[in-house]
């Protein structure tokens, strides 16, 4: 009962605080909430394109064992670190800076990839490794790989992401770093051997998920907003630690809920 009569004390005391300082627990939610929504404008977003990207692993010739899923998950588990490697990503730059220089003459980023699947040695958009390029469009840090069950198939699901600072250019990059990553993998030893994994890496489909921003403006607001409830009440109970005053009868019934039966003048 006693324990019942201090908890209705402590409710009591809190609720008279939280009434006294309604205007400032007021004034510093909406201000936490205001700089939260002027840090979203001003703030550069991301935008994360992600593409659903099948591979196929031809395994050998007479594919043999083209329907085991176990080996075909153990060359992929090597193929999904492999993307975001030195090698791939100067293709996937190469790749982007042609675009770039050639855009005029491309209506789609589509029929530019189409373009480079049909260049052969020795054409402009043949990729060699003397022919990397300085400037950096795709860095490691802006891709996101997450893999699907590809049980009983000797396909292997991913979802494939690239972030960016505008919605068109996550897209473009995206599926230039695809294209890149299959080109890359099917690269050719001076002896007509596969370099990396000594299997054919062929893409066989992929579809545009589609673009999120990495920050949506109602979690900024809702953060903001939690932030200036943590605040407003840090600043109440400082302020009110350093204010021990009782201003009169009223005011100290309300902070313990007792009745006051006398009190002495001073």
């Amino acid at each position: 009962m006693e324990d019942n009569k201090s908890l209705g004390a402590v409710l009591n005391r809190i609720w008279f605080y939280v009434k006294r300082n309604l205007w400032l627990i007021l004034a510093v939610v909406i201000l936490s909430t205001a700089v939260g929504g002027v840090v979203y404008y001003m703030r550069k977003p991301n935008y994360i394109a992600k593409e659903d990207v099948i591979y196929r692993a031809n395994l050998s010739e007479s594919k043999v064992h083209s329907n085991d899923p176990i080996i075909t998950q153990s060359y992929f588990s090597t193929v999904v670190d492999f993307f975001d490697s030195g090698c791939v990503i100067d293709r996937a730059n190469f790749y982007y800076q042609k675009y770039l220089d050639n855009k005029e003459s491309y209506q789609k980023v589509d029929d530019f990839i189409s373009a480079v699947g049909k260049a052969v040695d020795g054409d402009e958009l043949y990729y060699t490794v003397e022919k990397r390029v300085q400037n950096r469009y795709i860095y490691p840090s802006g891709i996101s790989v997450s893999t699907l069950n590809s049980v009983n198939s000797e396909n292997y699901e991913l979802i494939i992401g690239y972030k960016d600072g505008s919605i068109q250019g996550a897209k473009d990059k995206v599926k230039i770093l695809i294209m890149a990553i299959e080109d890359e993998a099917n690269s050719l030893t001076p002896a007509g051997n596969y370099k990396y994994f000594s299997v054919k890496i062929t893409l066989e489909d992929m579809n545009l998920i589609g673009v999120s921003g990495d920050w949506a403006m109602s979690r900024v607001l809702i953060i903001a907003f939690l932030l200036g409830l943590l605040l407003s009440a840090i600043v109440v109970y400082l302020k009110e630690s350093f204010n021990i005053t009782i201003r009169d009868d009223k005011e100290l019934e309300k902070i313990t809920g007792l009745n006051n039966l006398a009190n002495i003048k001073k």
